[in-house]
């Protein structure tokens, strides 16, 4: 799949259908940017499911695109509001994708340097660190073959300690965007959380998030609900509140997105100087401790030159990170407290 041209068709569909250009003529003129086979396919599944009234998380999710892209061009067929769902979902493409591509990047150097990693082993110590591959193969290959193995994949990274945060708001900023669009129109509010819950791609915070579908179908109000996904802030859930005692619920949602987004966009710089780091010290420093010194048995300094190194890069891209964040983030106005 190729996201350059799927945003571009993205927002040029939600271009014309904003300019008045019916809905089957438009998704004719856009598609002509698909040039790649698979997005043709997309492009032809998407008029299906548009055009012949089938669910597009249907049609859609068999594309390796996340789904919320699906789920919130659903939430917009529901609800009459295509052109609004598919600038959300151009947003979304266009400022994460890139992120998702560099850090798939970056994990493919990683496992490519523990490949390499036990090569060397095996020259050298005659030995193969069979762990190395069981590891690899439990993170990137059984999650790809089993829905569960994802499931449990999905639980580890929403538990460790600094990815579970961002997982997290991403999650959110997921689940808002759809309850953004489906808000406000003739959907009952079970409906609206059930096709925005479906955005959610982590599986595992995606179930957490199914007791505010319980609550929400008995009875409840809509921020008791809401109060039920453990990842959810009780400060945005005391927001919200306001919004709807006071009957401006759906201006309360329009500024939780457009708070959301920008916290998104003020962590993507960090976490890619991060994820550099990452690449520097897991991926190729200990294949270089391993190889060098074996070439050059005279020099036993350099073990500790390098370790050295991957120190000060990591301290440089912690340090960038930080500045990249305190600068985007300054106009952001919520406040990520998870505690009562």
């Amino acid at each position: 799949m190729n996201f350059t041209q799927l945003v571009l068709f993205t927002e040029n569909l939600a271009e014309m259908l904003n300019s008045g250009v019916a809905v089957e003529r438009a998704i004719t003129v856009a598609s002509r940017c698909m040039r790649h086979r698979e997005n043709r396919k997309f492009a032809d599944d998407f008029r299906t499911a548009i055009m012949g009234g089938h669910d597009p998380q249907i049609r859609l999710s068999r594309y390796n695109v996340p789904p919320v892209y699906p789920a919130i061009i659903n939430c917009g067929l529901l609800t009459g509001r295509l052109a609004e769902a598919l600038e959300s979902a151009a947003y979304f493409l266009n400022r994460l994708m890139p992120l998702r591509r560099s850090l798939r990047r970056c994990t493919a150097f990683a496992v490519a340097a523990y490949l390499l990693g036990v090569l060397t082993s095996l020259y050298f110590y005659k030995l193969v660190p069979f762990c190395t591959l069981f590891v690899l193969a439990v993170l990137f290959l059984l999650p790809r073959l089993f829905v569960k193995a994802k499931y449990f994949r999905d639980l580890i990274l929403a538990k460790l300690p600094y990815s579970s945060t961002w997982l997290k708001q991403l999650s959110l900023l997921e689940f808002v965007l759809c309850l953004e669009i489906v808000y406000d129109s003739s959907l009952d509010v079970r409906q609206m959380f059930k096709e925005s819950i479906q955005a959610i791609g982590n599986l595992y915070l995606r179930a957490q998030a199914q007791p505010a579908l319980t609550a929400v179908g008995s009875g409840h109000s809509f921020t008791h609900s809401l109060a039920q996904i453990p990842f959810f802030p009780p400060s945005l859930i005391d927001e919200l509140h306001v919004g709807e005692v006071s009957g401006t619920l759906d201006k309360k949602l329009h500024w939780l997105a457009s708070q959301m987004r920008q916290l998104i966009d003020a962590k993507l710089e960090p976490i890619r100087a991060l994820a550099i780091a990452i690449v520097i010290n897991v991926g190729l420093i200990p294949i270089l401790a391993v190889i060098l010194p074996r070439l050059f048995p005279q020099y036993p300094l350099i073990p500790m030159a390098l370790l050295g190194f991957g120190g000060y890069a990591t301290l440089a891209c912690a340090r960038y990170a930080f500045s990249q964040y305190m600068d985007k983030s300054s106009s952001v106005n919520i406040t990520w407290n998870q505690t009562q």
